[in-house]
């Protein structure tokens, strides 16, 4: 039995969190805490197992709280529990002590696997991620943990265009094939779909005659801000005797589609910044002083 400390400025999320787990007994709510003070004192007096931690809380603020707690209790798990996947507030929470994190209205199962420990490898990738997302990378980085996390004989990243179509980003693993540059069937229907979905007869032939010999293989789409950005496909050796974990595939996806479109976001904002909204011009042409001077002359030119 796990017993939960909920730490959380808003009694609506409070009460949201506890409903969500009223019916799981392995969970024991114990207390709850409105502000980091609170949640300090209140972990100090009961020693949960787990503190599920809001990063903006009053008085004390999240980060400083768990960082306080971590000191205390140093075998607790702590979850940051968040109102978005800003990276700077997890890398903080991260930093600060925090063992995993959840995003608020995640999937019930998210927050189970968060609060029991279930979710460590996807922690580490969100870790990864939280530090690459500036250089890019994504698509990389995320075929290759799947491959790793799985034991799939090769997971790819695809990415989707302006106008829909599916085209291969990255593609790791021991067995990854040469011939996958196309989206196969089972790829494209997760991401026409917008679910996890697994390799049908005829798709696993599909993937047999592309060179990709699987028993089994997942695909789910990576969907971010209510946009599917692409999709991502685990295919797993005939060796293997378990079968793959769909979850564990869509837990992935969904890091990946954030961090993919925060990518996007940040190199959208670097192209505004380049540009004049109005005329639409370069905000900063280093030849033009040059252009102006061979024009005019130097003496009406101030150099930049």
């Amino acid at each position: 039995m796990l017993r939960l400390l909920i730490c959380d400025d808003a009694p609506d999320a409070r009460e949201a969190v506890k409903a969500s787990l009223a019916e799981q007994p392995e969970i024991e709510i114990v207390g709850e805490a409105e502000n980091g003070e609170d949640a300090i004192s209140t972990a100090a007096s009961l020693r949960p197992d787990v503190v599920l931690m809001d990063v903006k809380m009053p008085v004390v603020d999240g980060i400083d709280a768990t960082r306080r707690i971590r000191g205390l209790l140093p075998r607790a798990r702590i979850v940051a529990y968040a109102g978005s996947d800003d990276t700077d507030d997890v890398m903080a929470m991260l930093e600060a002590g925090a063992d995993a994190y959840c995003v608020k209205g995640a999937p019930l199962w998210e927050l189970e696997r968060a609060l029991s420990g279930a979710s460590e490898p996807l922690v580490r990738l969100a870790h990864s991620i939280a530090r690459s997302v500036h250089g890019g990378g994504t698509a990389d980085l995320v075929s290759h943990e799947l491959a790793d996390l799985t034991g799939a004989s090769f997971a790819a990243t695809y990415l989707a265009s302006p106008e829909g179509s599916l085209s291969l980003a990255a593609l790791a693993g021991p067995s990854a094939p040469e011939s996958l540059h196309s989206a196969p069937n089972v790829v494209a229907r997760a991401y026409a779909e917008l679910r996890v979905v697994e390799a049908d007869t005829h798709e696993l032939g599909e993937l047999y005659r592309l060179g990709a010999t699987c028993t089994q293989a997942i695909a789910a789409p990576l969907i971010a801000d209510a946009q599917a950005l692409g999709a991502v496909l685990v295919a797993l050796p005939p060796s293997v005797q378990a079968f793959g974990d769909p979850e564990l595939v869509a837990g992935v996806a969904d890091l990946a589609a954030e961090a993919l479109a925060n990518e996007r976001r940040l190199a959208m904002t670097y192209a505004e910044a380049r540009r004049d909204a109005l005329t639409g011009l370069a905000n900063v042409d280093r030849q033009l002083p040059g252009r102006l001077v061979q024009a005019v002359g130097t003496r009406h030119v101030t150099r930049w």
